[in-house]
């Protein structure tokens, strides 16, 4: 699954100068919070679009930190794939076309029951602004 996020090309840059102020080492945790923020409200929105019984999806989302390129910290809140039987998640957040056996019987389409672009897009100022607000609290002026 891929989620493409625009605009926010320029907080990304101010975020890299307010790095090379800060260190990465002290910016990293802001954005694993700000990533830990964002997997509980998916996890709160996937309760509310599907009554999953086994609760695998749910543990699947997490947030963790990434690779560091060039020394730029990173941290990612998403959905681990292949852990215990979180692999649907695609099939939730997008649906399907009506499916079939190889026998020619249908086992039916699944509707779309996005839970991860809506909480993007409902919490995206409000992380965006902790992060700054977080990191300006980090800075002599």
């Amino acid at each position: 699954m891929e989620v493409r996020i625009e605009g926010v090309g320029d907080v990304e840059k101010q975020l890299q100068d307010l790095m090379k102020k800060l260190g990465a080492d002290k910016v990293e945790p802001v954005l694993l919070n700000a990533a830990k923020d964002l997997a509980k409200e998916m996890k709160s929105n996937l309760a509310r679009v599907t009554d999953e019984k086994t609760g695998n999806l749910k543990k699947a989302i997490g947030a963790k930190k990434l690779k560091r390129y060039l020394d730029n910290p990173a941290a990612g809140a998403g959905i681990k794939y292949g852990y215990k039987g979180g692999n649907h998640a695609h099939l939730i957040e997008y649906g399907t076309a009506e499916r079939f056996h190889k026998s020619g019987k249908s086992v039916g389409a699944i509707q779309p029951r996005p839970f991860v672009r809506p909480a993007w897009d409902t919490n995206k100022d409000r992380i965006i602004n902790g992060i700054i607000e977080e990191l300006k609290g980090m800075i002599k002026l």
